[in-house]
């Protein structure tokens, strides 16, 4: 069976568009510290473009520990947030 990654979805969500469950693959993660909670930053692609600083939410974090969310993984949105970082 075939996957399709949901193409257009990350530029479309960083122009603040809704887009309902885009499918998209984790090409890597990275444990990153600071705030005294565990979190894990993601980089997905959507087959066309990446986003680089997508956060995981620290309650699935269980899934990283388990192996249930490796390099490569293909997985689909249910809910996301999209916040905009002010510079400085």
């Amino acid at each position: 069976m075939a996957i399709r990654l949901s193409v257009g979805s990350v530029n479309k969500i960083l122009n603040k568009e809704v887009v309902e469950k885009p499918v998209l693959q984790i090409l890597s993660y990275k444990q990153i510290s600071g705030g005294g909670n565990e979190r894990f930053r993601l980089l997905l692609s959507d087959g066309e473009a990446c986003i680089q600083f997508a956060m995981l939410a620290t309650q699935l974090n269980t899934l990283i520990h388990k192996g249930e969310l490796e390099r490569n993984t293909v997985i689909c949105l249910d809910k996301y947030l999209c916040n905009e970082v002010q510079p400085g």
